[in-house]
């Protein structure tokens, strides 16, 4: 079972323990192998190494291009994890689902 699917389970069950664990545990291995394995291990490699070893491939730079922009999602989705890191500890009431969409019609002006 990973830690996002236990932190479901604990908020299908209503068990804050359980949801608050496998939340916790989802963090540390997103900021883990998202944010220090990945550029450490993959982008370096992809940038620095890689020109040698595929001989100038021409896709090369749009590769590494996307790779930089994966890297720079990851940084800004962990935005998110941490500001729910921050709700939890300080005990907001986090039941409600931030990104679900107002049932109410916009306004025209």
């Amino acid at each position: 079972c990973t830690p996002s699917k236990a932190s479901k389970i604990g908020v299908y069950t209503k068990d804050a323990w359980l949801s608050n664990c496998g939340f916790l545990g989802f963090a540390s291995s997103w900021a883990v192998f998202r944010l220090y394995l990945y550029p450490t291990r993959i982008l370096f490699c992809a940038i620095f190494q890689g020109g040698a070893a595929v001989h100038k491939w021409p896709a090369h730079l749009m590769y590494c291009t996307f790779l930089v922009v994966l890297q720079i999602l990851h940084i800004y989705w962990f935005t998110f994890i941490v500001r729910l890191i921050i709700k939890i500890s300080s005990g907001s009431d986090i039941d409600k689902d931030d990104r679900s969409e107002d049932e109410t019609p916009a306004s025209s002006e």
